[in-house]
């Protein structure tokens, strides 16, 4: 058994570190375009000592940004931008998901060819 995990447990962490490079430099791309298209949301919000969120005062906000998620579902712009609101306001399990999705909705834009980016 010790000999089988020792042999299993390095191939789930290769594919776990792969899997999480994978995610940021496809959500960097997508942080890129949006910042080259004046898209990404201002970060005018307070922000504690140690650099996060104030996450009241991101709370306020949160609603906008869903809003435009829940009214254009098919936009990876407003699923990225769910996504920034949803770290913004402490919940990165979501936000991953969010950025995650936005991920996959601009893969399907650029195979049907309806991205240039």
């Amino acid at each position: 058994a010790m000999g089988i995990a020792m042999f299993i447990l390095p191939i789930i962490g290769t594919w776990a570190l792969l899997r999480e490079l994978i995610f940021g430099f496809r959500s960097s791309h997508l942080t890129r375009i949006l910042d080259a298209e004046g898209g990404l949301p201002v970060d005018d919000l307070p922000h504690r000592p140690s650099g996060r969120t104030v996450r009241e005062a991101a709370d306020l906000e949160f609603p906008e940004y869903a809003a435009a998620a829940q009214a254009e579902p098919e936009s990876w712009r407003a699923m990225f931008r769910l996504g920034l609101a949803y770290d913004a306001s402490g919940d990165r399990r979501r936000a991953r998901a969010s950025i995650r999705e936005a991920i996959r909705l601009h893969r399907l834009a650029k195979r049907a060819g309806t991205e240039a980016a």
